[in-house]
């Protein structure tokens, strides 16, 4: 079966080439890697490991964010006839087994995901993930067995290509985060399987792209969890709305009143109730 790799990069290519050097030492020889460039200002690096047999490089016009360049890879893999698609953060370096591994698992109706441990560690990442229609979180797991699970990541999973034709991908209005928790929303109401599996192992580094931008994540992860929450308000139990007010209420009370530590999450909630969803033009710095 063709694996088509998916890679999203942002100004982070030596995170990206490093990801694509581990990729071409697996055992699993029929892999095609798309690296979909969202407007970088250098991508000379990437650009040398350019391979029409193994390695091909997109480069977008402009930062249409980590959805839709996931989604215009995908199509143009499936396209070119793959059979498998694996979606994968340009910051993680996989274990040689690894696209093998997830191949042997994958089914039209089950998509799987790998364990994730942190850069040059055995600490588990993401061991599985749940969903709690209670509170409305997305927690990362430690399951060291094989597991069915309600959450995957996006930073790394595997579909057959008839799966994505049937569940279609990432929703494109997040901009950033949320779009795996909306994608596993709609698997579990679709029915399709969500398999952890365990032996096959990559290594993140965790939100390098966005370290320095506390502010920036902090709006982005506040204003899309109560989009989602109230996009899929029959999926989750009324209490998870409830908890979302309750563990915002203060901190939105105080950007409001100006403190500049609590303004991205004023905002937060202010556009997520006015539907201003996709890239923010707010000053988040």
């Amino acid at each position: 079966m063709k694996v088509a790799v998916i890679l999203v990069n942002y100004n982070a290519q030596d995170d990206t080439v490093e990801c694509i050097s581990s990729l071409l030492i697996s055992n699993y020889d029929n892999i095609k890697i798309y690296v979909i460039d969202n407007a970088s200002e250098d991508i000379s690096k990437i650009d040398q490991l350019v391979d029409q047999n193994k390695v091909h490089l997109f480069k977008m016009d402009k930062n249409c964010g980590f959805g839709a360049a996931s989604n215009f890879g995908a199509e143009r893999a499936v396209e070119e006839g793959a059979g498998a698609l694996m979606f994968l953060n340009n910051d993680t370096v996989v274990d040689p087994t690894l696209v093998k591994r997830m191949v042997q698992r994958i089914r039209n109706d089950t998509i799987v995901v790998p364990k994730m441990l942190y850069f040059e560690s055995d600490k588990i990442w993401y061991g599985g993930g749940e969903v709690s229609l209670w509170t409305g979180k997305f927690k990362h797991m430690k399951y060291e067995s094989e597991k069915r699970v309600s959450f995957v990541t996006g930073c790394c999973f595997m579909m057959t290509a008839e799966c994505y034709r049937k569940l279609g991908l990432f929703p494109t209005e997040y901009f950033l985060y949320y779009e795996d928790s909306d994608f596993s929303i709609k698997a579990n109401i679709n029915r399709i399987k969500l398999l952890y599996v365990p032996n096959a192992v990559l290594w993140h580094k965790v939100s390098t792209s966005t370290s320095k931008l506390s502010n920036l994540k902090s709006y982005y992860l506040n204003r899309n969890r109560l989009y989602i929450l109230r996009k899929y308000k029959a999926y989750f139990h009324i209490t998870a709305i409830i908890y979302y007010v309750t563990t915002r209420a203060i901190p939105f009370v105080l950007g409001l009143i100006g403190l500049p530590k609590f303004r991205p999450i004023y905002w937060a909630i202010h556009d997520a109730l006015l539907g201003n969803m996709g890239m923010s033009n707010r000053n988040l710095q």
